[in-house]
């Protein structure tokens, strides 16, 4: 403070910097999966939720899953990521090839459907 008791003048950093501070908004893909599965809904289910560390490693979040009403031998998830070749780089990945097999999946039904126009 100034002697005189008027504040020194502090400088307005302006609107863009109050705009580059702002958080980035993260910009994400929702996905709908499906396949048919061959061991049972219940042993799809616990071997899908033990997974998800795996899940979070490479930036997946499962918004929901379940199966048909009349039909346990079919599941569906909803996905939100922020890379598909994330997505694409773990779904390849030996571990987990084994575990959704071992889930019971069969991949030659599995099915990927990329929703646009949503939130």
């Amino acid at each position: 403070q100034a002697e005189d008791g008027i504040r020194d003048l502090v400088r307005s950093r302006g609107l863009g910097d109050v705009y580059k501070r702002q958080p980035k908004e993260r910009i994400t893909m929702k996905i709908i999966t499906n396949a048919k599965i061959t061991k049972g809904y219940e042993h799809w289910k616990q071997m899908f939720e033990e997974n998800e560390n795996l899940r979070q490693e490479y930036g997946l979040n499962v918004l929901a899953y379940g199966h048909p009403k009349d039909n346990n031998e079919e599941i569906y998830t909803v996905i939100e990521v922020e890379s598909m070749d994330k997505m694409q780089e773990m779904l390849k990945l030996p571990e987990m090839i084994k575990l959704r097999t071992e889930a019971g999946v069969d991949l030659d039904t599995q099915k990927f459907i990329l929703l646009e126009g949503g939130n």
